[in-house]
């Protein structure tokens, strides 16, 4: 059979693209790569609880051996130096897995290109899919990433997160001593600060110290979980970050799909996002510069490439 023929019923027998069909290939991918990346994260919280457990029974060692208002100044000192440790280690734990979340994030958008690049173009495969190409996108996403949304850096919050509860910490304590309250009562009040989700605000004592000494930024009272809303935070944009900056400068990007996680556990804003169709191109999708980044604390979203119709093969 004469070649030209060959091609011309391969093309006739080749599918039309569907799209239904590669979004849901795109998304299974997207989907295992967000579960893998929370997974780690989730590790990495562990590994912090430990540290904020390893001072918070410094802490209360020290007050066990001491005990009393006149050595405060041990007590001080000691609470100086589990901050100043938990500031070292708490920063290194949460910036090394925000790093590691945008190669997640950086790997998804590779494994996302894999699936439609033959069907791209080859003067769009040759200038988008080159190693160039994510070294930049990788730069970008690191600038960003620098700064947090409230302007501030990581080590800056973590700083000020537990100087806050460092701070409320030496207050109450102060006022346990003096009213002689014994050892379990002082030791329960040092995990209420540092390492508990909540803190019991049942008796008047703990509503009006909060109310004369708010807990700062963060919507808890301990530090640990004040920290576990950053690293959730940052993670999870630096996964998505990745696949924004990439999709930006691709002129065969259709748009970004925004995808409810499958730990999503109760409708709010991220169901609105995903069901909104603000631009015309379809629930869900935006353009990549218009895509919602951080839509609240502890988001689990993720997102997928849309490539357009009319570039594919």
């Amino acid at each position: 059979m004469h070649i030209s023929r060959v091609l011309l019923l391969e093309e006739e027998n080749f599918p039309k693209m569907n799209n239904k069909d590669l979004e849901k290939n795109i998304d299974n991918i997207s989907s295992d790569s967000n579960k893998d990346n929370i997974r780690d994260t989730i590790s990495t919280e562990k590994y912090i609880s430990e540290q904020y457990e390893k001072q918070t029974k410094k802490i209360a060692g020290t007050l066990a051996a001491t005990g009393s208002v006149e050595d405060l100044t041990i007590i001080n000192h000691t609470i100086e130096e589990a901050k100043n440790k938990l500031d070292k280690t708490v920063t290194k734990a949460v910036t090394k897995r925000i790093d590691r979340s945008l190669r997640a994030g950086m790997n998804n958008t590779r494994s996302q290109i894999t699936l439609f690049k033959d069907i791209l173009p080859k003067d769009v495969v040759s200038s988008d899919v080159q190693p160039h190409v994510f070294n930049q996108v990788w730069f970008e996403s690191s600038i960003l990433l620098k700064t947090l949304k409230d302007g501030m850096t990581v080590s800056n919050r973590i700083w000020d997160i537990n100087r806050t509860a460092l701070d409320q910490l030496r207050v109450m304590m102060m006022d346990s001593m003096l009213n002689g309250e014994d050892f379990t009562d002082l030791y329960q009040q040092i995990k209420s600060f540092l390492l508990l989700p909540d803190v019991d605000m049942r008796t008047n004592k703990w509503k009006q110290f909060f109310k004369e000494n708010p807990p700062g930024k963060g919507v808890y009272r301990s530090a640990y979980k004040n920290v576990m809303r950053l690293l959730r935070t940052e993670t999870n944009r630096a996964f998505r970050l990745a696949t924004i900056q990439y999709a930006k400068d691709r002129t065969w990007v259709y748009g970004i799909r925004f995808m409810l996680s499958e730990a999503h556990p109760e409708y709010d804003i991220c169901d609105e996002i995903a069901n909104a169709d603000e631009y015309g191109l379809g629930p869900g999708v935006y353009p990549p510069e218009a895509v919602p980044e951080v839509p609240h604390p502890h988001c689990l979203c993720y997102l997928i490439m849309i490539p357009k119709e009319d570039v594919l093969k």
